[in-house]
Order: C-alpha cells, then sequence, then structure tokens
C-alpha cells in the first residue's frame, strides 16, 4: 500500500512563502507582460512573436481547460499537478462551476459522499465535462475529457446556487488521464472508462506539471497572468464557440485587499459583503469575466498560484478578482484526507501530489 503523501504545515508553508518572498519574483524588464488590462485572446498572443506576453502564455495555457458539467455549470478549470504515485494528473475548480455535491437536488447519495469530503475516484462515476486546448491554439479540442470527484469541501444547503460562496468552500479536486471521447454534441454522451494510469495530453513546454514546481504561494505585489475561458456575447466563435483568453494582475497586499473590499461595499459591489480571509484566497488587481471561474493564477515562473472563483461586477468600481489560493487547497486537501479511514485514504493519496512543502 501507497502512504499518504498529504500533510501540509502551516509552519512550513510559511517558511516556504518567506523564502519565495525573499528572492522575490523575477520582475519583468521594461516592455514585458506587465500591464494590467482587459482580457485578451491566447491565440493572439501564441501567433505573436513580438507579443511581450508569448513566452508566459505559452508555458501556462495548456493547463487550462474548457469546463461544461451537467452538475454544475460553464467556467474553466485547470491542471494542478501530474506528479502522482498513479501516474494520472489532478484537476483544480470552482466548486460553482464543477461540484458532486449537489444539496440543493437533495439527493441522499450525493449528500453523503459531500459530508465525506472525499471519494475514490478510481470507482467513482465520471462526469464528461472537460475540454484541453488544441496545442499551439487557446481554442478547445473536440473531444471531451472526463474527470473523477476525488476531493472537495462540503457545501451547505443551497450552495453555490442560491447565496455568495465564500472563497473557503469555492473548490473542487478532480482526478484526470489520458482518456479523449469524441464530441457529443449530435450524439448520446460517451461512457468514459475507469480512471486509468496516464497524465491528459497536454501542451507543458516547461514540464511544471511532472514536479514540485508546478505549483507555489502567491507572492504579494508579484505579476500574475489570469487564465480562462470567458462568456463572451456574441462569441467570438459562433452561438457553441468559446476561446481561451488571458489578463496580467497584481496580487495586492492583505492591507491593499482589505481596502478594495471596503471601497466594493460602498459601491454596492457584492464582493464588498464578503470578508477576506488571508489565509484561503489573495486578492488581485485585474479583470476576469464570467465563465473564467475555475481557472488558472500563474507566477512569472508558471507555476500556480490559485483558482479564480469571483470578481467584483458594479459599474466604476475598481477590477479585482478573487482567487483560491493553491497552499489553501493542498493544506485543506490534505486534512480532509488525513481524516479519511484508511483504505479511501490510500486510494484516494496514490492520485494526489506531494502535498508537503519541500
Amino acid at each position: 500500500m501507497t502512504a499518504p503523501r498529504s500533510g501540509i504545515g502551516a509552519g512550513a508553508l510559511a517558511a516556504w512563502a518567506a523564502l519565495i518572498a525573499a528572492c522575490g519574483p523575477e520582475r519583468p524588464p521594461p516592455g514585458a507582460c506587465s500591464v494590467v488590462g482587459e482580457p485578451a485572446p491566447v491565440a493572439e498572443a501564441l501567433s505573436n512573436d513580438d507579443d511581450p506576453c508569448r513566452g508566459w502564455v505559452a508555458r501556462v495555457y495548456g493547463r487550462v481547460l474548457r469546463t461544461f458539467s451537467e452538475q454544475g455549470g460553464r467556467g474553466s478549470s485547470v491542471l494542478w499537478s501530474t506528479d502522482t504515485d498513479a501516474g494520472s494528473g489532478v484537476l483544480v475548480t470552482a466548486a460553482h462551476v464543477m461540484t458532486p455535491c449537489i444539496p440543493m437536488l437533495a439527493d441522499a447519495d450525493a449528500g453523503s459522499v459531500c459530508r465525506a469530503g472525499a471519494v475514490d475516484p478510481g470507482t467513482a462515476e465520471a462526469d464528461v465535462a472537460e475540454r484541453l486546448a488544441e496545442p499551439g491554439t487557446g481554442i478547445p479540442r473536440s473531444e471531451w475529457s472526463p474527470a473523477f470527484p476525488m476531493v472537495f469541501p462540503e457545501l451547505r444547503p443551497g450552495e453555490p446556487w442560491d447565496a455568495p460562496l465564500p472563497p473557503a468552500r469555492d473548490f473542487s479536486v478532480y482526478a484526470i488521464d489520458d482518456q479523449l471521447l469524441p464530441a457529443f454534441s449530435d450524439q448520446p454522451r460517451p461512457q468514459a472508462e475507469p480512471l486509468g494510469s496516464s497524465p491528459p495530453p497536454v501542451d507543458d513546454p516547461a514540464d511544471l506539471l511532472s514536479g514540485p514546481d508546478g505549483w507555489a504561494p502567491a507572492v504579494p505585489g508579484g505579476v500574475v497572468l489570469l487564465v480562462g475561458y470567458p462568456e463572451r456575447t456574441p462569441s467570438p466563435l459562433g452561438s457553441d464557440g468559446r476561446r481561451m483568453e488571458y489578463g496580467v494582475g497584481i496580487v495586492s497586499t492583505d492591507d491593499e485587499a482589505r481596502a478594495a473590499l471596503a471601497d466594493l461595499a460602498a459601491a454596492g459591489d457584492e464582493e464588498g459583503a464578503i470578508p477576506y480571509d488571508p489565509e484561503v484566497e489573495m486578492l488581485v488587481r485585474g479583470t476576469a469575466l464570467p465563465g473564467m471561474s475555475g481557472g488558472g493564477v500563474f507566477d512569472e515562473r508558471g507555476a500556480l498560484v490559485g483558482i479564480m472563483v469571483r470578481a467584483s461586477t458594479a459599474p466604476d468600481v475598481p477590477r479585482v478578482v478573487r482567487a483560491v489560493r493553491t497552499t489553501y487547497v493542498a493544506e485543506r486537501v490534505a486534512a480532509i484526507v488525513g481524516g479519511l479511514d484508511p483504505s479511501l485514504r490510500d486510494a484516494v493519496s496514490r492520485r494526489l501530489p506531494p502535498l508537503r512543502v519541500p
């Protein structure tokens, strides 16, 4: 049996964050990808050798997936890691985009699954919900990838559909393998095979997914890339088309985050009513659009530092994005998995990356 690889400690996490902060992020030179603005198409950056964001976008875009779940909604997901004992990959998204917990349906099985906080992805039914990006583009593939539920925080009745979902409970972790299923818009939905032991065929030129460099703490003041699939109206790709887009943001300090939320509260924006929790989330000065929820926040090295969940929406207010910290997801997942019975803990742990801070 494989020993659990979870167990991130608060002290180790603080030490890791302090080390990265002391070294400082690699600051972009003048003219580099550092201008905060509206999201722009990934495909255009990839096709333009003179685009200052091209190299950064090329390192990370392949990790972002289009998501359309019958159990949740439309949005985005991001590959966290393929560094697992089982060989499969790990996907993380926002719970309001995709979750196996469906309290609103009052389904007994779903309720018990949700209360447990985890299921064995090797025996779970897949949600055929994901589309990887075509290599070299920001366009989703025609084939679909199944996602197998694995770890998730408990949701309360009515969440996340009837009330604002706090970032602390707005994430879900899934396993994903190399299955590619045919498009099914004009035919019955395909059935996935049981979860395999190979990672998804993702464009990862910097090989960030297979080791510890694929995720990291966010650094206050650091420049980050926000990547997801916004729902534009009308869609530039037709009624059912969506293209991946990216935007640049700046990670706020805790004091800046609290001040921004106070301004949003005064302006009547919903975000101002949700307290800021610095252990759980980061506030990014930048713009994310509906549909980018569940997408990735990447630092300048290409490491995943957060998962987008919310953004300011009121007119004439500062544009800010709320993202669940990847380090918090790791810490919460470790706590959930650590409380499971031994057989389930082993089955889940072998599908997760190492969660202990180096």
